[in-house]
């Protein structure tokens, strides 16, 4: 594994606990850089961080919000 990929893994948390938690991911990591793409899609996948992922979880505050101000 190059020293890039071992700075970016401990700078983020997450990808850092996860690949702690499921080491198999070290040995496609360090037979090709290329897998760190794929690394980084499925980890957005698994804690939900896309975009849209974020987008839902708004909307869902905002409906929680609503829903408790409609109550009082």
């Amino acid at each position: 594994m190059t020293p890039y990929m071992q700075v970016f893994f401990l700078n983020d948390e997450k990808m850092h606990k996860y690949l702690k938690e499921n080491s198999y991911w070290y040995k496609y990591l360090n037979r090709d850089e290329r897998y760190l793409k794929d690394f980084k899609t499925f980890i957005k996948k698994k804690y939900k961080l896309g975009t849209l992922d974020k987008i839902e979880n708004g909307i869902t505050t905002i409906d929680t919000v609503s829903t408790f101000i409609n109550n009082l």
